[in-house]
């Protein structure tokens, strides 16, 4: 109310006339209108986070799996170089 009373003080004064009244009624509208548009702007940011929570989601799933494939791909390189590593040993003791 307090915006209403510092755009148009003269909706509150004691001789309303009805141009005033429809003045008031007009800024009224232009009020919910600007409130729509906020709408409008506060519905498509929620429509851009549900977009890219979308993608964020198959992206986290693209990494764990790679995640896992890395993981047992080190073991595999480990395992490897752990049977080299026990052949040269055994071979430079012999």
């Amino acid at each position: 109310m307090r915006i209403v009373r510092y755009f148009c003080p003269w909706a509150f004064s004691s001789a309303i006339t009805r141009s005033n009244e429809t003045y008031f009624c007009l800024f009224l509208c232009v009020l919910l209108l600007s409130g729509l548009h906020d709408r409008a702007k506060i519905n498509e940011v929620l429509e851009y986070i549900d977009n890219r929570l979308s993608e964020l989601q198959g992206e986290k799933e693209e990494l764990t799996e790679y995640q896992r494939l890395d993981r047992r791909r080190r073991a595999l390189e480990y395992t490897l170089y752990d049977k080299e590593l026990r052949k040269v040993r055994r071979e430079v003791v012999f």
